[in-house]
């Protein structure tokens, strides 16, 4: 088990690098904005709903995203109505993904390590439902930040791991490797777990 903000439990399945960014369309609600949502989703690829995925795309058991102002921050999407996702990135590494959705949740635009929604505390106005904005602090501003944390922690792991590399040879590395990330990009899978 890993912990991370807020304690949320998340498993990782694969630990040889798999962790993933998505998108779906949004489920259908009671509201007809969620039914456009998820019309113009599935018909154009508009208004699609981003998360992380930890496992190696076969199941969504663990993921985190920015579910909305009455979850918050959410560690499953398995009760998602939708099947279809759409790839924005995989085979990411998964610790440095880790580490990347940690260091997002503990930012105040995200609730600064209250992962809770209104549903779960309606008097909070710090948790991560309240900062929650429909097209200005959304699923997909969640899953950008998580990716340029991403590519910050993996510029300094490789320094790291390479002392003498320049920025140069850095910023080269990194871009061999967002090159492998993106290789899928686009693509539509179904996850049935």
């Amino acid at each position: 088990m890993y912990h991370y903000a807020g304690n949320n439990p998340v498993r990782y399945i694969d630990p040889d690098g798999r962790a993933s960014i998505l998108q779906r369309p949004i489920n259908k609600g009671t509201k007809w904005y969620y039914n456009a949502a998820n019309f113009f989703g599935k018909y154009f690829g508009w208004f699609l709903h981003g998360l992380v995925d930890y496992e190696d795309l076969t199941s969504t058991k663990s993921v985190s995203q920015y579910s909305g102002e009455n979850s918050g921050i959410t560690t499953t999407d398995i009760d998602s109505k939708e099947r279809n996702y759409k790839i924005i990135y995989t085979e990411m590494d998964d610790e440095l993904t880790k580490k990347a959705v940690a260091n997002v949740n503990k930012m105040e635009t995200f609730g600064g390590g209250n992962t809770k929604g209104l549903s779960q505390e309606k008097d909070s106005k710090t948790n991560a439902g309240a900062k929650y904005k429909v097209f200005t602090n959304d699923c997909n501003d969640y899953t950008a930040a998580v990716f340029e944390e991403y590519k910050k922690l993996w510029m300094e792991d490789y320094k790291t791991k390479n002392p003498k590399a320049n920025k140069k040879q850095i910023k080269a590395a990194w871009k061999k490797h967002y090159e492998k990330i993106s290789e899928r990009k686009g693509e539509w899978i179904e996850i049935k777990n």
